[in-house]
């Protein structure tokens, strides 16, 4: 269950989140009087990492980027990645929210991402040190190295491969998760209506 809430344009904590070590730890921290970093925190932690939220289609990394620029511009990505009270936050902010097959779900997006990029960053064609023989005026043969350039096509075709099955996997970890909530669902409404009244 989400802690966190928007209310007209502000985002904050309900009084249950603010009960949380995590959260507290993040507000004692920020001694000024207007709390901006806390605040710049629930901010930031309600636009990334809420799992329904507005940015939701889009990868972490850029979802990242696109909160900073739109939301906190005085900010970057470090005073909240790098600071270890905020990650403490972000996990329980994940874990609250988030069911197994959900958290399995958002660890595969960032796996698929850093195989696009691994995928961009593979070359068609490499260059690699081949021994090639040369015969020399007299005659002599021996190997000189040459560098040459060479179809990459198999290293990118498996990554290409791998990204098709994640893919795939992703489909039916969406769908398991789809299940669950309909079961969810059924079973509280059945649950209120089995109910004998006295």
């Amino acid at each position: 269950m989400s802690f966190l809430y928007m209310e007209n344009g502000v985002v904050m904590a309900t009084e249950e989140g603010m009960a949380l070590p995590q959260v507290q730890d993040v507000y004692s921290a920020d001694r000024t009087t207007t709390k901006k970093f806390f605040n710049d925190v629930l901010r930031y932690i309600f636009f990334v990492y809420k799992k329904d939220g507005i940015y939701q289609d889009m990868f972490v990394t850029f979802r990242k980027k696109l909160v900073l620029e739109r939301h906190l511009q005085d900010r970057k990505e470090d005073d909240f990645e790098k600071n270890q009270r905020v990650v403490n936050l972000i996990l329980e902010y994940q874990q609250r929210q988030l069911t197994k097959a959900e958290r399995f779900l958002y660890q595969l997006e960032i796996d698929m991402e850093a195989l696009l990029n691994r995928i961009t960053e593979i070359p068609y064609t490499k260059r690699i040190k081949i021994n090639v023989p040369y015969t020399d005026q007299d005659g002599n043969e021996q190997k000189v190295p040459t560098m040459v350039d060479m179809e990459n096509y198999d290293e990118k075709a498996k990554a290409i491969m791998l990204a098709d099955k994640m893919i795939d996997y992703q489909d039916k970890l969406r769908a398991k998760i789809i299940k669950e909530k309909t079961a969810d669902k059924t079973g509280s409404q059945a649950r209120l209506f089995d109910k004998k009244m006295s």
